[in-house]
């Protein structure tokens, strides 16, 4: 059946919320506390990267291969079982695997025809697990293919293409993230689901002391959704300090070789703290300043190809980006790039700025 719970690994957000996510964007970790779905796409994408790197000669059959979240969907069959499917070493393809979240072991059943629409239907019809989250790889192509069925192969238009090399992804791709997450899920307090709220009280414009961790929550399954050969991970120790969020891709076969990809560091500007206490613009100014010098830091240590400082602003007035302006040129110096995500304080306050902006456009 389709997996369309709320799962506190998300977030917050529903399965709707990322997979639209992921259809946008789709182009290791811990990954304990993201939801299965995830873990899913993840375990499927890693096993067809490493069976890829070892299978150079490209000796396996040029066939599909099937992976259906449905450890137990054919346990009326007496099929093959093979427990370390996440070694590589398993020839994938012409097979339909029936396994569990993490995609470490799994039953295996041979398909005997090379039709796409003959391998759907026997998911659909003989098997009848049509409805269930579905991995297609086909190797046929010069670059494998491989497209997630959220909603199962009953629905074939409805699919997402997943990477299975995220070495090259930019720093526009991952702002481009953030801000579908901004979108679907901050922008204002109706749009942030009741088990991870920011605003403590939204009238008063009075975040959560940790809006930050909060931000952090949303960002990171988004990420690992979207990237899933790279591992995702917060509030590393350094001797830089701690950071919010790494990006990196590591080695299929030795995860000490990784490539850093980004680091980004996350800052809520505030008007007013959780209790009332108000804060200047001095403060912001010092948030902003620290940020940089953070992200800088730790993009130094650690050797990251992108580092970014990331602000979601709930003062009360939005200034736009004016508050970069006097880090312009550190910031371009330090190589980190600003950016900036304005939270309403109310939907009305939104529709309003919406409204006028939208007046004065056209």
């Amino acid at each position: 059946m389709p997996l369309d719970r709320t799962y506190s690994g998300l977030g917050g957000w529903s399965q709707d919320d990322l997979r639209s996510t992921l259809q946008e964007f789709s182009n290791v970790g811990s990954d304990f506390d993201i939801d299965e779905t995830i873990r899913f796409i993840r375990g499927v994408v890693n096993v067809v990267r490493k069976r890829e790197r070892i299978d150079e000669g490209n000796t396996d059959p040029r066939k599909l291969s099937v992976f259906l979240l449905a450890p137990d969907a054919y346990a009326q069959g007496d099929l093959p079982r093979e427990p370390m499917i996440d070694s590589g070493m398993t020839v994938l393809a012409g097979k339909i695997w029936f396994v569990n979240a993490p995609v470490i072991a799994g039953k295996m059943k041979p398909i005997i025809t090379d039709v796409a629409d003959e391998i759907f239907r026997i998911v659909t019809d003989e098997i009848n697990v049509g409805e269930v989250p579905a991995v297609v790889v086909d190797p046929r192509p010069p670059v494998t293919e491989v497209r997630y069925y959220h909603n199962g192969m009953r629905l074939p238009d409805d699919r997402i293409s997943l990477r299975i090399d995220c070495s090259d992804i930019t720093i526009q791709e991952i702002c481009d993230i953030i801000n579908r997450v901004y979108n679907q899920c901050l922008i204002t307090p109706d749009a942030q689901p009741e088990g991870n709220k920011l605003w403590k009280n939204s009238s008063k414009f009075r975040p959560y002391r940790n809006a930050e961790h909060r931000v952090q929550a949303f960002l990171k399954p988004a990420f690992a959704g979207a990237f899933p050969t790279c591992r995702i991970y917060h509030e590393s120790a350094g001797t830089a300090g701690r950071a919010d969020l790494h990006i990196e891709e590591p080695d299929p076969f030795n995860r000490e070789n990784v490539i850093n990809i980004a680091v980004i560091e996350l800052k809520v500007l505030r008007s007013y703290g959780e209790t009332g206490s108000s804060y200047s613009d001095t403060n912001v100014r010092e948030w902003i300043e620290e940020g940089i010098r953070q992200a800088y830091m730790y993009r130094k240590e650690k050797g990251h190809r992108f580092a970014a400082l990331c602000c979601f602003d709930m003062r009360k007035t939005d200034n736009g980006s004016v508050c970069f302006e006097p880090y312009n040129n550190f910031a371009e110096e330090k190589n980190v790039e600003l950016r900036r995500w304005y939270l309403y304080s109310s939907s009305k306050v939104y529709r309003i700025v919406e409204s006028t902006t939208d007046s004065s456009s056209s």
